[in-house]
């Protein structure tokens, strides 16, 4: 059996904006200092001397885990120096881009297209290995041109969709419809941030945004009265883009589209799960993002979670063991991800995974939980009528229309 790692990430610091830096840390450093780093990280000899002193003080330490593999040439060499080799032979790897275009963070050397045209190099050159998703924001135009877009990509060997709210839009935006409507018949899996904090919008909070079209059932989702404002904390954009990533949105989503197949990343992140008291599931859609993705997996058969980024904090697994095991109604749909090269602001890659499997396979003696996690969850994910997993090529795939090409096989 292969390993599928379904959260990965190979940008470099070309495809991102200008201010993108900047929300990695707070007040000047995470400013002027951010954007000086990546200047200084342009020269090799500098680079090293750079991240041997930045290895020292905690309050660079991220910075330096981080820009160590974004400053890298390209995603290549990103996938081959850095994910590849903390791997089994055979993993495959979900390769996520991000459209920073439309964040209002500026302009970077490499826009959208381009990060994929280089994805789908690699894809090429790792047709088995390489499994990119293709990155939608329905601002880029209408329904209609997101589904063209969508389809042009796919064409080309991509094998699902990703989706980061947070960077300006809410996942009911009308302009995703055709998106969705498509990826429901066909099978395609989606790959959608939530967790709170990450990578923001940073233009201006419009009345759209506070009032946004579709907001059927949004007040009672939300409890909170129209215009959306934050009222307990200071209002800034990073603290406003939870409205944009709040799983409770997804219902609006699922309940016109209640096959699609679609995994709520990250779990809702570690503070979520550690402020989590609920012993049952409530009737209605909870406030804790946690439980609120937990909610929506008991109403929808195809909605799932990773733990990437959340498998860094060890004090986890003994809850998410709970929820792998064989009476759990959450067994069959949560995935191995790590969300590299993320993660390595706090936790080297290999010891990420390992220390997973061996917590499920040694400490509580689950190696099926583990394999639940990191094969036939994803097999079972990543299946498509664009995508079957070697472990399946020869069966039926339910999603293949008649008379179409089967692309992308392993």
């Amino acid at each position: 059996m292969h390993i599928y790692n379904c959260h990965t990430h190979v940008f470099n610091l070309d495809c991102a904006p200008d201010r993108f830096l900047n929300g990695i840390g707070r007040g000047w450093f995470g400013k002027a200092g951010a954007r000086l780093l990546q200047l200084i990280l342009a020269f090799p000899l500098a680079k090293n001397w750079t991240l041997r002193l930045a290895n020292r003080f905690p309050f660079a330490r991220k910075y330096a885990a981080f820009l160590n593999i974004g400053s890298d040439l390209s995603p290549l060499i990103i996938f081959e120096k850095h994910l590849l080799p903390a791997y089994p032979a055979g993993t495959r790897f979900v390769v996520l881009p991000i459209n920073f275009d439309l964040m209002g963070a500026g302009t970077a050397t490499l826009n959208q297209e381009s990060q994929l045209w280089q994805l789908l190099d690699l894809r090429r050159r790792y047709p088995n290995t390489c499994l990119p998703f293709v990155s939608i924001d329905p601002r880029r135009g209408s329904a209609a041109e997101n589904l063209a877009f969508l389809l042009r990509w796919v064409e080309r060997g991509f094998v699902g969709i990703k989706l980061y709210p947070g960077l300006g839009f809410y996942p009911f935006d009308e302009r995703l419809d055709l998106v969705y409507q498509y990826a429901e018949a066909h099978g395609l899996p989606i790959m959608t941030h939530c967790t709170r904090g990450g990578i923001f919008y940073r233009g201006p909070i419009t009345d759209d945004l506070r009032s946004p079209a579709r907001p059927d059932g949004l007040r009672e989702l939300y409890g909170l009265p129209y215009p959306l404002r934050i009222t307990t904390v200071k209002e800034t954009n990073d603290n406003f883009c939870d409205f944009f990533l709040d799983p409770r949105a997804y219902e609006l989503v699922l309940a016109r589209f209640p096959n699609l197949k679609i995994c709520l990343a990250h779990y809702g992140g570690s503070s979520e799960i550690d402020q989590s008291t609920a012993a049952n599931l409530p009737t209605t859609a909870p406030e804790n993002w946690y439980e609120s993705i937990r909610w929506l997996m008991m109403r929808y058969p195809h909605v799932y979670t990773d733990v990437s980024f959340t498998l860094a904090e060890k004090r986890l697994f003994t809850r998410l063991a709970a929820d792998l095991a064989a009476d759990s109604p959450f067994r069959e749909r949560i995935l191995f991800g790590t969300d590299f090269f993320m993660t390595t602001q706090v936790k080297n890659e290999a010891k990420l995974a390992v220390e997973l499997m061996e917590h499920l396979v040694s400490e509580i003696n689950a190696p099926d939980a583990w394999w639940q996690l990191a094969n036939s969850n994803p097999v079972r994910y990543l299946q498509s009528s664009v995508y079957t997993p070697i472990e399946l090529f020869g069966q039926l795939n339910p999603y293949q229309p008649s008379g179409s090409l089967q692309m992308g096989t392993a």
